[in-house]
């Protein structure tokens, strides 16, 4: 009995549930955002580590 009415307090609360997904993807949005940007400042610190090791050669 306490299945059917856990499933029934689900099933009666959509509004909770589209307030979770906006939620969700409001953190996903942000964490893809910051992912980005992390991935850019890789990318940089990459290149600035090339052109170094380049420097270093050419010196050596």
């Amino acid at each position: 009995k306490a299945k059917g009415n856990k499933q029934a307090n689900t099933l009666m609360d959509p509004i909770n549930d589209t307030k979770s997904t906006i939620l969700l993807k409001t953190e996903i949005q942000r964490l893809q955002q910051s992912n980005d940007h992390l991935k850019q400042r890789l990318s940089k610190y990459e290149k600035d580590d090339e052109l170094l090791n380049q420097q270093l050669e050419e010196t050596t």
